[in-house]
């Protein structure tokens, strides 16, 4: 069952306005304010008084300092506050213009039309501010419309983007997949070159699942070394993966190989580089070169 909400009176409304309610008094207005139309209505009433009792003069003492201190702290207040000082001008000033030269005595009737007029004065000037207000609220709200608009017209343009290159990725993908599977492929004895005799496709090695080595040949510049080893690198890690035993250069061919043979187990679908090393003076390993392949799991 929906709790009643107490009426709110019309000094408690005027001490809102002035900060003087406890914290939890204050946010409790502060709900009804936006949910309550009835409540909004008498609390812009009861602030409309009270910038008019301040105008006026009729404020004084703790209270008068607490509105100039609190209440006219916001800079939308204090226009509210000007503008009902301009009000008030505007009023006294037509009643002096109105006013007969002649003196008038306390007990005549002469003025009595001047409250009229300075009512009909008043109404004038509080329509001509609100329709002012409601043509900057107008231009406000549609401002934010155009924004909002623009904002939508730039998410549905990133979205369009983003499709356009997840289209494009895709496209790449499976053009690189067509490429691979046109490259030949070496399921036995593929002759590698070292990586600094130039850029050019990557080798490929098909590896099925009834292999048990991967023999590929490290073509090398001169077969001057009794003996070899050769490290199989993953490129990605930079680690070591399996190290061969002693290698014996194959000179009878115009380019010296070296017959590796890698454990097909080891090797998974991606790149890899074999790393070529020759005995060197006083025990030292010399670097011979590096052969770059990539492997394909059938």
């Amino acid at each position: 069952m929906m709790r009643r909400r107490e009426p709110a009176g019309d000094d408690e409304l005027v001490r809102y306005l002035l900060g003087e309610l406890p914290e939890d008094a204050a946010e409790r207005l502060d709900e009804r304010s936006v949910m309550d139309d009835e409540f909004a209505t008498r609390l812009r009433l009861a602030e409309d008084d009270l910038v008019d009792a301040y105008a006026r003069g009729r404020l004084t003492g703790d209270r008068r300092r607490r509105f100039e201190s609190f209440y006219m702290a916001s800079p939308r207040r204090r226009q509210k506050v000007a503008f009902a000082r301009e009000l008030l001008d505007e009023v006294e000033h037509e009643v002096r213009r109105r006013q007969p030269d002649e003196t008038v005595t306390a007990g005549s009737g002469t003025l009595r039309w001047l409250p009229a007029l300075a009512a009909a004065v008043a109404l004038c000037l509080v329509t001509g501010w609100l329709y002012l207000r409601d043509a900057q609220l107008q231009a406000a709200l549609s401002e934010a419309q155009h924004r909002v608009a623009a904002a939508d017209r730039r998410a549905a343009e990133l979205s369009t983007e983003l499709a356009a290159q997840q289209r494009a990725a895709a496209a790449a993908q499976a053009s690189l997949t067509e490429v691979r599977a046109a490259q030949p492929v070496a399921p036995v004895a593929l002759v590698l070159l070292p990586q600094t005799r130039g850029i050019g496709p990557m080798p490929i090695v098909a590896v099925g699942p009834e292999s048990r080595t991967v023999p590929i040949e490290l073509a090398i510049d001169a077969a001057d070394r009794a003996a070899y080893a050769a490290a199989l690198r993953d490129p990605a890690t930079n680690h070591i993966v399996w190290r061969s035993g002693p290698l014996e250069a194959v000179r009878s061919r115009a380019v010296p190989l070296l017959a590796v043979a890698v454990p097909a187990a080891l090797l998974k679908s991606q790149h890899y580089a074999v790393d070529v090393f020759a005995p060197g003076p006083r025990g030292a390993n010399d670097f011979v070169g590096s052969f770059a392949f990539e492997v394909i799991r059938r």
